[in-house]
Formats: structure tokens, sequence, C-alpha cells
């Protein structure tokens, strides 16, 4: 559990799923292409060959990440837009070779492929032709691998630019149909459907039933077909439900937070949670429950029993959050007083007794954080520490033998460790080592203040490929100062994961070990924690969305593709490249009790981010309900503002329209941050901060704004990351077919995503599908 604020930096990837080729098919390409080429083509221009490298080497269409990499670089670098050109381009255009020669060398060529050279070929004539090589042609092409006179992906570009009769309308059939699916990959739940060799053999196999003689519609139906399977799969897998609220126990040991007043009213027979009691898996307590009832508040015997047995009556495993490693009986030990560090507090094998004795059946353990603690305090290596652990928890196995032990940690956690991805992984492999068992489980404590969705991604495909189920734990903050804020925190936390990111985990948690929800109780009651626990189980809604001839359309379908009407969609515009636009950011909350002073802190790659960075700030305006209003801008340059840091980070004051902005640029490598002078704020108000700034699409992930409040030093602040600002196109309502549709004017240079957004509803979740347009630069 956390009590405090933790700020980590970024790691951020970029992961390309399949690269392409295609080699030179001897033609010429006419002054009047390369004219147009040179004359700052668009993406879509791009398109049609990419999707063709494709489906000549993989035998499936790009998916939608795939697409926008290849077709921005060879946009960028002004590569011929026909294939008899681009075949050419071979040897003279850098781009284009590294284009062709990457598909070859991917790791899903080497996964369909492998070494064999004649397998490649006559694969290629499968994707292309629906028919084996003919042996002329397998000898031929063949031989020219063999020899290296060629590529693979060259090979499978001057085979398909050369189909004559029904091979070429077999081609063309294909890459009308792969086209059609890429574009209906809209949100990022599809795209994460589309991805794997599993996904991608899937949509293969439909992609194989196009041929001469078929409908390329039919062919895209098939394969869309295939999408929506492994998107349900994805949203209809067997989760697992943990539900742990907060114990009333008042923590004198920790920051005295109370959990909810109607803790025991969860236990009663006719409990006000009939629906969201029905979707809990476990439940999980703290480890105090059993252990340390002399807190104020404490459960005692008679309702830890009487929920126990509620618990059992009901099917509902129970499941026990705690600190794992031992710190012996030294005083001076490493552990001692650290987050993780349990044993030696209490003993391991009188919990279990005291559970077994109050009727308890335990099913699930949690360590609360053992690596993530470690890093910054006994140094051990990942197999010292399971070892540790393993010593610890052995004596519950000898009275609940078949207890399943998983982890808790920080994700990502980089204070201490930069290189937390992989040594999380080590852990995960020493775990295993010592135990002879993968973790039974992964949850993943998210600092939702920073930057997560990268590395959660790759955290959860290390996790999966180990056997461990991966879950995320679903939460509000310590930052919010009610109910409401809480809830509608955690809710948007869930939302980004699943909506924005497109992940969806195998195991879900709810929990507080904040102040907030004070209730549990009604689940008809907005701001409870089982009203949550049932808004995730709405009905999920989907977004399609094109942009064609100034027209951003696209329809709103719920589960099994029927339209939502009179439903309201947002649509706006993302630029990709350049400066960005001047957007309004706003934070609000509620200021601290007993706190009269605040500051704001712009951090750049200094404040646990880092990321190439290029941003104008104009001006900062903080109001609250106390009265208290302070405007802070640049008007007379840098005074009143303290430049701090490593320095190495350009800060500038420019000049812009009608008022000085404030210009800060850097590479991933430079930092700097700026403290505003102090203002007064009224305690306990609710206040509103907002900033007017243009972030430029490459700045992402390269720091935040901070407001600080103050006591002589901080005591808390709320952060606002960095993101690029996106401007308004517009708004429409579904018809009856779900269809909408928006008029958008594409600027005549620059590259944007366009995001077409649904807010959902008490039924429906929210939804959203982006389109990437525009031109190179």
């Amino acid at each position: 559990m956390r009590f405090a604020l933790r700020t980590m930096a970024l790691a951020c990837a970029c992961v390309m799923a399949a690269c392409g080729s295609r080699d030179a098919v001897q033609h010429a390409q006419s002054s009047a292409q390369r004219a147009a080429v040179a004359a700052a083509p668009a993406l879509g221009d791009y398109n049609d060959i990419v999707q063709q490298i494709y489906v000549a080497y993989f035998g499936r269409p790009a998916d939608p990440d795939g697409q926008l990499f290849w077709s921005t670089l060879l946009a960028n670098a002004r590569a011929p837009t026909d294939l008899t050109g681009f075949n050419d381009a071979y040897h003279s255009n850098p781009t284009v070779k590294l284009a062709i020669d990457g598909f070859g060398q991917s790791q899903e060529s080497v996964a369909l492929y492998g070494s064999d050279n004649g397998a490649v070929v006559n694969a290629i004539y499968l994707n292309l032709f629906n028919r084996p090589a003919e042996a002329g042609g397998a000898a031929f092409w063949t031989a020219q691998l063999n020899a290296g006179t060629m590529t693979r992906a060259q090979a499978a570009l001057i085979i398909a630019g050369g189909a004559l009769g029904s091979d070429a309308t077999s081609v063309q059939n294909k890459r009308a149909a792969a086209a059609q699916f890429t574009d209906a990959i809209g949100t990022p739940l599809q795209g994460t459907a589309y991805s794997g060799l599993a996904a991608n053999q899937s949509v293969r196999l439909a992609l194989a039933s196009v041929s001469a003689g078929s409908n390329p519609a039919t062919g895209q139906a098939s394969m869309l077909g295939a999408l929506d399977a492994l998107a349900n799969g994805i949203l209809n897998k067997s989760q697992l439900v943990w539900f742990s609220p907060l114990d009333p126990a008042t923590r004198t040991w920790g920051n005295f937070v109370s959990g909810s007043s109607d803790f025991m009213d969860l236990f009663d027979a006719n409990a006000a949670w009939a629906q969201a009691v029905s979707h809990v898996g476990v439940f999980k307590m703290q480890w105090n429950v059993f252990i340390d009832n002399t807190l104020p508040n404490s459960l005692t015997d008679s309702q830890i029993r009487v929920a126990l047995a509620e618990l059992d009556r009901r099917g509902i495993a129970l499941g026990v959050e705690l600190e794992a490693l031992s710190v012996g009986t030294d005083p001076a030990h490493c552990g001692s007083a650290v987050e993780g560090f349990g044993s030696g507090y209490f003993d391991m094998l009188t919990l279990a007794t005291r559970i077994r004795d109050l009727g308890g059946k335990l099913k699930y353990v949690a360590m609360d954080e053992p690596f993530q603690h470690d890093a910054a305090a006994c140094k051990w290596t990942a197999r010292e520490i399971a070892e540790n652990a393993h010593a610890s928890l052995a004596a519950i196995r000898t009275i609940f033998p078949d207890v399943k032990i998983g982890d808790v940690e920080v994700v990502p956690d980089t204070m201490d460790a930069p290189d937390w991805l992989a040594r999380y992984v080590a852990w995960f492999d020493a775990w295993r080592d010592v135990w002879g068992e993968p973790l039974a489980f992964f949850h993943a404590d998210l600092d939702w203040a920073l930057p997560y969705k990268a590395d959660l991604k790759t955290l959860a495909s290390a996790a999966a490929q180990r056997g461990i189920p991966f879950g995320i734990i679903y939460n509000g903050t310590y930052r919010e100062t009610s109910d409401a804020a809480w809830l509608n925190a955690a809710l948007q936390h869930y939302l980004s994961v699943e909506v924005e990111s497109g992940q969806v985990p195998d195991q879900v948690i709810f929990q507080s070990w904040d102040s907030y929800p004070k209730k549990v109780l009604p689940e008809s009651d907005p701001n409870t924690l089982t009203h949550l626990l049932n808004s995730y189980f709405r009905t999920r809604s989907a977004l399609t969305t094109t942009y064609v001839a100034g027209q951003v359309s696209g329809q709103l379908l719920k589960s099994g593709r029927s339209p939502v009407a009179d439903a309201i969609v947002t649509v706006s515009a993302l630029p990709l490249t350049g400066s960005g636009v001047m957007t309004r950011y706003t934070l609000t909350g509620t200021v601290p009790a007993a706190i009269s002073q605040a500051l704001v802190q712009i951090c750049v790659n200094y404040c646990g981010s880092s990321n190439t960075h290029d941003m104008g700030v104009r001006s900062l305006h903080y109001s609250d309900s106390g009265g208290k209003d302070s405007v802070l801008d640049f008007a007379r340059g840098l005074d009143g503002w303290g430049v701090y840091g490593l320095g190495t980070a350009s800060v500038q004051i420019a000049a812009e329209a009608t008022a000085n902005v404030l210009h800060t640029s850097a590479s991933a490598a430079q930092q700097t941050y700026l403290n505003s002078a102090t203002f007064a704020v009224a305690p306990g108000s609710s206040f509103t901060l907002t900033i007017d700034a243009r972030v430029s699409p490459v700045s992402a992930n390269s720091g935040m704004f901070a407001l600080i409040f103050l006591d002589k030093v901080e005591q808390s602040r709320q952060v606002l990351l960095f993101e690029p600002g996106r401007a308004d196109i517009g708004t429409a309502r579904t018809a009856a077919d779900g269809s909408y549709s928006v008029p958008y004017a594409l600027p005549a240079t620059g590259t944007y995503q366009i995001k077409a957004s649904y807010a959902g509803s008490e039924s429906l979740w929210p939804t959203m599908a982006l389109r990437t347009v525009g031109r190179a630069d």
C-alpha cells in the first residue's frame, strides 16, 4: 500500500511488430510522378505500398501502428508511391531499402519462415495467389535467395509486381480487403487484439479466403469477424475480481487513516450489494485485521468470524495482504521500519493460526511490495529476496497448504532503480527458481500521477510469458479530499488503462488504503466503492472513425455490433508534428487544511520523467473558493521565477503575439525546473489552476506542472503531466444506425491524429477511436 507520492522516471519504447520490403521491378518513374512526390506527399499515399508489403510477405493486413510508422518514414523520405518506382528505389533510397530489408529481418519473419528460403517462396505465392509456386518459379526464386542476390521481401514485391491475369486480380482483391481491414481498426483495444503471432494468424487465415474470383468485401467481413473474435476474447476473458475496502481500524503506526465506517455491513446476508458481490472472487483484508487488533476501531474477533463466515457462504475466497520479508530480531536490521518487511513484527505461523481459528480459509497471500522496497533498504539480489520470503511464508503453508502467493509492486519504479523493468523480470524468475512455481499473480500498484502505459504493457507481456496472471489495482489517490473525487479518479484510471491503452488485465483489484471512500454501501449510491465496482461491468461500447473528403464519420456500437442512437460523439485533432497548439490545461482539487501558501513548479525532465521537450507557457491562473486569486505570467520575463536544477535545458522568454511566453526546450538528457513566487491560498477551499501552454508533440512524458502546497516546506502537491493539446473539431449526435459525421478541413501541412470519443452512460462504457491523417513534414 502507498502512503506518499512516489515519483519515478519513464521508460519509453517504440516496438514495431513487423517490417516490410520491396525491391526494384525495373521500370522508370515518370518526371510527373517525381514532381508529385517532391511536393510533400500525404501519408495515405503510401498506405497502398505498405499494405502490399504486408500482404505479399506476411499474408496479412498491416496493423495501424505498422502502417503509420512505415508510411510516415517513406513520406518523409519522399519515396516513390507506386510499386514500380518503389522497387526501382531500393538501391538509391536508403529509407526504401530500410523498409524492404526490415520486413525480412523482423521477428515475425523468423517465426513464420525460419531459415528455409524455399518455404518463403512458397508462402509468398500462397499469400498472393492462393496457390503454391510452380516448380520453375520456386526453383528460380529460391536460387536467388540462396545466392543472396536479393532479399526475401524484395522477392515478395517483385513477384507481386509481376503478377498477370487472375494472379494480378488476386493481389488487387487481397490488397483492397486488407486496406479495408486496417482502416476498420480504430480503437486501442482492437489494436491490442490484432497483435502477436496468434492474432496475426487468425486474420491471415481470413485473408487467405480472398481470391481472384471473390469480392474483397467478403474477405474484409471475414477478417473483421476474426478481429471481433479477438477483441471479444480480450473483453470476455475470465477475470478474477478482488475487492478490498479498507477496514475501520485507525493506523496509528502509519498515517492515521481509517477505512469505511460501514465495512461490517458488507457481511450482512442482505447487504445492499447484490450485483457487485456477484462479480467478486477474492475479498482481500490487511494483516492487521487478524494480528494488530489493539488499533482504535479494530474489528473484534466476533466481527471477524461473521465476516469470514459470510465470505465462505458466498463462495468468495479470502486474501490477505502482508509484508512478507523478515527483519528477524535485530532492531538495526536493514529492513526495520521499512514497508515490505513484516515478519519480526508478527509471526507468520501465528497469523495463519489466527485466521484458521477464526474460521477463515486463506486462499491468497498478496505480498506488499517486497522487491520495490528492498531496492532502497537491504540491496539484496532477487534470489535473496525470494529466499527470505520463502523462509517467512512457508509457515503459512503448514496451515493452508494450497495458499496461492502473489506480489504487489509499484509500476513503474525507477526512484532507486532505473533498470527496474529488467529487475522485476529477474524477480519473477528468481521467485520461480526458489519456490519451484511462478508467482500466483502480479498486481501493479500504479502511481497515476506519472506516465505508465508503455511500461505496463511491457511488464504484463513479461508476466504472461512466465504464466503469471497480471492484475491492476484500480483506485484513487491520497490527493482526493472527498468520496466523489476519489471514486471519479478511480473510474478515470480504469478507463485510461482499458479504453485509452487497450489493455485489459487478467485480474482487477478495487482497493483503497486512503481516507476515501468513507462508505462501501449501498451499491446504488455513486459515492460508494461497490458502485465503482459495478460501473466496471457496464456494457462495452465501440466507435469507428474515418476521414474522407472533409468529413470525420463513423459509427457508435455496443456489444454484438448493435448501434447506439441519440448519443453525443466529440471529435478533436491532435497535431503529431510541429510545435503544438496553444491549449488551456486545468488542474482542480482541494487545498489541504491549515495550508495558506503555494507555488507552481514547472519540471522539465527533472521530476521522474525523461523525453525530448519543447514547450511554450503563456500564463497560469490560480483561484479558489476562498477568494484567493493569483495570475502568474511572464510580462516581466523571469522576474518572480527561480530557475533550478542542472540548468542544461534551455529557458528563454519569447514575445509571441500579444504576450511574453516562457519557452523551454531540452533533449531527453537535459533537465531543469522553475518555481514561481509563493502566493496565498485559502485552507480547505476548492481550487482551479488553469495553464495556457503550447506543448509540442515530442514533449509528452517530458515533465509536469505541479501545484505545491507549503507550510515552510512542501506538504503535498498535485500534478499535471505535459501532454500535447488537442484542437476541438465539433460534436455530432448519432443517428438510428449509430452513425455520426462532423466536418473537418484538414490543414494543408502536418500530420494529425483525429480522435472521436463517446463519454459513456450509466449502462455503457465510454469509448474512443483514432485515425491518423495528414502530410509529411
